[in-house]
This record gives structure tokens, sequence and C-alpha cells, in this order.
């Protein structure tokens, strides 16, 4: 690498306007417009609503989704939003703060431990390829009111208590650390923080054995574990039924088995989602990931925290992407410290990396191995890669070896070619979002009794009707019945109430309904009403 560029990257001025620059991104994109948008994933919907129902019958240790009990998850994240409404009211800001705040912490974290285990560039690398990777701005991810960004932080926060234990120094506040990670992270998603006692455990039998390391280990784990008992064991005891339906049974036992949620997918599936997601770098990683190996014991948890959530879930037969989330983290760690150390490798992976950048540009060009992004047919794309990819080189000019130019060059083209790749997500989701059909269904019934017509408990829909739309009804002060069964249904027309519906619902049901009159429509929605009540 360029002495020049070397020494510019090395300097203090830099590293302070590199971090400021970086930060500045990730704030903008983690809360501008961020409420702009109703709520738009069924999880998003589901979960504001519990928060809802939290806020208006004023009992924070029992969840509730539509008046039953709710016990998939602990209640952590929906004590957060009840701070969150206190600022910003029932909204969709209100819902989605949380997890910004997280994303942005998560960032600080990656980049401070980053630079303990490796250096700073590494740090700010790491981030750069998450906001330019596609996970960035998707749901589950900071910009969406899901659980999966706390559930990160409380992974990075004992895998960072871990590592600075193994070191001896001030070992009480690790051990309290480590303990408050597993504990907030049971708290927020319950057993999804399992792997992380697997990458502690596979580190500790692996780079250390010491006797008390694991004695300061065992402590921590039951510290951890004072903290999350009473949740199992009230549940256990006062609401037993429930408990074991809902966390025993749907949250654990369902979800191992191969017909959960039709999200039945082969072994590699997870490696086919990564290969998209952090494009067009993913095949350069797993040559990072394979070097790693050559510094194990500095590498060991970001290297074991990768493999360990990636083999454990696609063990499962059923597989969300959301699952291997955390995982994204470590490799894109790993990833980081591997470019930047590219200068000092020697010759043979230094040709293997540039074929390795090679083969993960050429999808984009071609739409070849089954990418399918907006940039391979935008010229943009193709413009500004190659357009950065000039000036890089000119910049690198010093006489040094052509194949450690091209790296360079290609390198910084591809991250700014990555941000092309993301712009149709980052112009529709940040820049210019655009609020939900639901919200033009319903703008002139505020205050209004509507029925909707849906069983949207544990996600089984009788009609394409979101729960997002549901906590939309509360959040807008519209009084809003959920009937399950035409019982119920026939009961509200006969009542004259407006209800809410789709059309295909509306060809299922007594011919009767197709004869009332439509208020308003948008999309596939209705809202319809007896007209036959009106004229009497």
């Amino acid at each position: 690498m360029n002495r020049f560029i070397v020494k510019m990257f090395s300097s203090k001025l830099f590293r302070i306007l590199s971090f400021i620059l970086v930060f500045t991104v990730v704030i903008f994109f983690s809360f501008y417009k961020l409420g702009v948008q109703e709520l738009n994933n069924a999880d998003e919907g589901i979960y504001a609503k519990i928060s809802l129902e939290m806020q208006q019958t004023g009992d924070y240790l029992v969840p509730r989704y539509s008046g039953h009990p709710w016990l998939e998850k602990p209640p952590l994240h929906f004590w957060l939003n009840q701070i969150s409404f206190k600022f910003f009211d029932s909204t969709a800001l209100a819902i989605r703060i949380i997890p910004a705040l997280f994303l942005v912490l998560n960032c600080l974290l990656l980049y401070w431990w980053s630079k303990k285990i490796w250096n700073n560039q590494s740090g700010l690398l790491a981030i750069i390829f998450l906001i330019i990777s596609q996970l960035f701005i998707t749901e589950h991810i900071g910009r969406t009111g899901d659980f999966d960004m706390a559930l990160i932080f409380f992974e990075l926060i004992a895998l960072f208590s871990y590592w600075h234990l193994k070191t001896g120094k001030k070992w009480q506040w690790w051990i309290f650390g480590i303990a408050l990670g597993l504990a907030g992270g049971f708290w927020i998603k319950s057993l999804m923080i399992t792997p992380v006692f697997l990458v502690i455990f596979f580190d500790w039998l692996i780079t250390n054995r010491s006797r008390k390391l694991i004695k300061r280990l065992l402590l921590a784990f039951l510290l951890s574990l004072v903290f999350i008992s009473p949740w199992l064991v009230g549940n256990y005891f006062f609401l037993r039924e429930v408990f074991v339906h809902d966390f025993l049974q749907t949250q654990i036992a369902d979800r191992v088995k191969p017909s959960f949620g039709n999200h039945l997918r082969p072994a590699w599936w997870y490696l086919w989602f990564l290969s998209w997601s952090i494009a067009p770098f993913f095949y350069l990683s797993i040559l990072a990931i394979i070097s790693s190996f050559k510094k194990f014991k500095k590498n060991s948890l970001p290297l074991l925290w990768f493999l360990t959530i990636l083999f454990l879930f696609s063990s499962v037969h059923s597989k969300m992407h959301w699952h291997i989330l955390p995982a994204v983290i470590p490799l894109l760690m790993i990833l980081a410290n591997f470019v930047w150390g590219l200068a000092k490798e020697r010759l043979s992976i230094k040709l293997v990396s540039l074929g390795l950048l090679i083969v993960g540009f050429y999808p984009f060009i071609h739409n070849k191995l089954g990418y399918n992004f907006h940039a391979i047919k935008n010229k943009y794309f193709v413009i500004v890669v190659i357009v950065v990819l000039i000036v890089s080189w000119i910049l690198t000019s010093e006489k040094k070896r052509v194949v450690d130019r091209i790296i360079i060059a290609l390198i910084i083209s591809l991250i700014a070619g990555g941000l092309v790749i993301n712009w149709q997500r980052i112009k529709g989701s940040i820049l210019h979002p655009q609020p939900s059909p639901f919200n033009e269904l319903i703008k002139d019934y505020s205050g209004q009794e509507v029925v909707v017509y849906g069983d949207l408990i544990h996600n089984v829909y009788v009609i394409d009707l979101n729960p997002s739309d549901i906590f939309y009804l509360k959040a807008n002060n519209i009084n809003h019945q959920v009937v399950v069964d035409e019982t119920d249904l026939i009961q509200a027309w006969e009542q004259g109430k407006m209800i809410i519906t789709t059309k295909q619902s509306l060809l299922e049901l007594a011919p009767q309904y197709s004869t009332g009159k439509i208020l308003n429509q948008v999309g596939d929605l209705v809202i319809i009403k007896n007209e036959h009540k009106d004229s009497e």
C-alpha cells in the first residue's frame, strides 16, 4: 500500500475525522424519518400491539396480545417501549427508536472491540461494510421495531466482557458484564442467547482451560441465572398452561420442526443469504475466515462466534434470516481486519484475494450466481465502480506491485458500488419513505368504531391483514374489534358497524356482504358497511 495512504490513514486527525464521518452516516441512516412510514411487518405490529396493551392495562408483568397472555418472549423490550411511549406517544417512531439506538450502540461496540483486538482502521472498515450491506436497513435491523438489535447488543456485551476477563484484570467487573449480557439477551429474546454460552465454553476449551477462568465463568453464569430465574419460575407457577404453550412449545419445540412457519430450507441456505447480504465481499470473507485460523488465539472469539451461530442454526430445518444476523457482526470484524492487513500478506494470498473480489463483482454485471439486485440493471453501479476504480488507481500511483494497487482500487470502488447497490433501499426506506395503503384507507375515520375481520393471534390469519395495521388503528385512536368468526361478523354487520376486510375475503363471505356500501378501498383493502342499516 502506498506510503502516503498508510501515513494518512494512520494519522490521528484522519482517525478522528473518519470516525466522525462514519458515525454521522450511521446516526443519519438510523434515525432520519424513522417514524414517517407506518409499521410494515408482522413482528413489528405484534410487538407494538403488545407494548400498547401493556401501557393501557398497566400490567407490566404479563404481556398481553388482544387480551390474552403472551409469553413467547420475556418482557424487557416491551418495558423499553413503555419509556419510548412517554416521549413519542403511541407512534411508529416510539416503536422503532429503541432498536435504532441499539443499532448505533452495536456499531460503537463493534468499532471499539475491533480496535482493541486489531486496530482503529479495522473497526471503521467493519462498520463501513455493514453500512453498504443489504442488511443495514432491512427488517429486523435498526429501522424496524424488532428485537434483534437488542439481542446483538447483549451478545456483544457478554463476549466483549469475556474477552477482557481472559486478561485477568478487573475480573469482578467483567464477570458482571458477562452476566449482564447473558441475562439481558435472555430477557430480550429468551433462548436465542444460548449460542453465546457455547461460544464462551468453546473458547475456554480450545484456547485456555484455566481453572481460575472456569471458576470465574461459572460465577458469571450463576449470576446470570439469578437475573433470569424470576421470569421462568414466576410464569411456570402462576401461568403454567400459557407458559408451556407459548414459551416451551411455540418458541422452542415448534421452531426446530421442519414444518414451522413454512421456513423449511436446505442446510446451506444461510450461506446463500450471506452471499447476497454482504455482497460483493462475501467470497473474500471466506478467505478471511480461513486466514484467521493462522492467528487463532487472537481471532478466536469473533471466529467462534460466527462459526457457532452458522453451524447451530444451519443444523435446524426451519431457517429465518434474522436468526443468522448476530453472525454477521463477527464476520464483518474478521473481513475488515483481513482487508486492512492484505498489504502485509504474501503474493499468493493477494492473488487469490484479487480473484475472489472479481468473482464477487462479476454477478452484478451479468446477473449470475443467484444475485438479483436493482443495481444489475442500473448503469450508475458500473459508472461509479469504474470512476472510483480509476481515481483510486491514480492515488496509489507510487511504485508498488501492480496487484497491490489493483486490490486497493477494487476494494474502494466496490465499497462505493455497494452504496449504489443499497441505494434503492436507502431511498425508499430512509430518504423518501412512503405511507402504507392502510393509512389512506382509514384517514377519514379517526375516532370511529371499526370491526376488523381476521384472527391475528399467533400469526394465524383468516385475511391478509397485518398486526401492524391493528396497532395503527389503536395509535390513531380508532375503536376497533378483531372479529374471529362469522357469528361475530354477522352481529357487527347487523349493528351497522364499519368492517375492514379484503376483496378476496369479501368474495368468500356470504353474498349479503357484497351488497354492502364500500366506504373506501385502497389496493386489496376495503371498508364496508351495511347500507340497509343506514336506511333504517
